[in-house]
């Protein structure tokens, strides 16, 4: 973007969908990249792909689900989960797919660097989106699963703030998010969003 567009300023910020969703409503941001946004009038979203959902650790649990193949939902009711709150998109995913953690071996975390941290120390199993894990899967002290069958997917979709105006430059950033998101559904790592997913509530 700096190389095509040398004028236009790039701010980035990181966070949990629940709080980027606030920060898009009171214009504090032009547009966010978010997983299972919640649609509202306020918020005009997109969806732009969807990404398979994988539980990662530590190898030293993988004891704690044997085998090779995906984890069936029901088991992550047994499992030490380290998870955003209810609020953000990955746990929305979890939820609408009939995931049920055990509140006794669930802890909520609303950092994600500090969930890497958790689990890196072992403490527990979590669930990113498989472009989040790149890093883990090419560590061999990380396994990683499949969940559901067919794969659990959570919603890419792009979000504008209802406050601001869109501008050339605006409009040059979502032209360059989505071909970045065709270029990584032509790698693999996305796949385009299914037709359930387009519809409004889906």
């Amino acid at each position: 973007m700096r190389r095509r567009y040398p004028q236009l300023n790039i701010r980035l910020v990181d966070g949990f969908s629940g709080f980027i969703n606030q920060w898009l409503t009171e214009g504090r941001l032009d547009i966010a990249i978010l997983y299972d946004s919640q649609r509202s009038r306020a918020i005009t979203a997109e969806v732009l792909a969807e990404e398979d959902l994988l539980l990662f650790a530590r190898r030293r649990r993988a004891a704690d689900l044997p085998g090779q193949e995906a984890v069936p939902l029901s088991a992550l009711s047994r499992l030490d989960l380290i998870l955003p709150d209810r609020q953000h998109g990955l746990r929305r995913a979890l939820q609408r797919a009939g995931a049920h953690p055990d509140p006794r071996l669930l802890l909520e975390v609303d950092s994600l660097t500090a969930i890497r941290t958790l689990v890196e120390r072992g403490i527990g199993w979590s669930v990113l989106p498989r472009a989040a894990l790149t890093r883990e899967a090419a560590d061999r002290r990380y396994v990683l699963r499949g969940i559901g069958t067919p794969p659990l997917r959570a919603r890419l979709m792009v979000a504008l703030s209802p406050t601001r105006a869109v501008t050339p430059a605006l409009r040059a950033v979502l032209a360059h998010l989505h071909a970045m998101v065709v270029r990584l559904q032509a790698g693999g790592v996305m796949t385009p969003p299914s037709p359930a997913s387009l519809r409004p509530g889906g």
